[in-house]
């Protein structure tokens, strides 16, 4: 089930633990062209919006088709926190995690709040990525919101996109949240031990 679960996640996330690009003659058809596009879109991380096929405000019971089951979860009061693992045997693998809650009042279905992803397959219309220096990340409008451990974490508030670096000043993770609120006012239910920054 576990396996299942992992191959579920490869293909939505095209995440893998060998990353191989396949070599092309250079030449598309017009099919080859739209496929491409296509695919990029399914990478491809909108502030406030998305990040490949997960979108903020989408109906979260459909995650576990498109994902399979989260390999952790962490949830309470109606909010939870669903992780899946890009290979739970490995020694740092990439994660997805996910926020949701009640959509209302009415406590009647869940739905996305915020995405996490550490995987460098995903990316920006800027090209911006998990692994590229903080310093290239000059169209945003950052705030250092919180730390936690050796992390700290810088928010666009407006644009609804915040990034987390380490020491080595590396982007490790990107998270998408609603565009207008701190990241910090949901995230920080999955450390506990964050320290916001005043």
């Amino acid at each position: 089930m576990q396996r299942l679960n992992y191959l579920a996640l490869a293909i939505v996330f095209y995440i893998t633990s060998c990353n191989q690009n396949t070599p092309h003659s250079g030449k598309q058809t017009d099919e080859q062209h739209q496929q491409t596009a296509v695919t990029d879109s399914d990478k491809l991380i909108i502030p406030g919006k998305k990040i490949g096929k997960i979108t903020l405000g989408m109906d979260a019971s459909g995650l576990e088709k498109l994902l399979g089951k989260p390999d952790l979860s962490d949830a309470a009061m109606g909010k939870a926190w669903l992780t899946w693992l890009s290979d739970s045997s490995a020694r740092n693998p990439n994660e997805l995690n996910i926020y949701t809650t009640y959509s209302d009042s009415t406590m009647s279905n869940k739905v996305v709040k915020q995405i996490r992803i550490t995987s460098h397959d995903f990316t920006t219309p800027t090209g911006i990525h998990t692994g590229v220096q903080y310093k290239l990340l000059t169209t945003y409008s950052l705030q250092k919101l919180a730390t936690y451990q050796d992390i700290a974490v810088y928010d666009d508030i407006k644009e609804g996109i915040a990034f987390e670096t380490g020491q080595d000043s590396i982007v490790h993770s990107i998270i998408i949240h609603q565009p207008g609120t701190k990241v910090t006012d949901v995230y920080s239910y999955l450390h506990p031990e964050m320290k916001i920054v005043k």
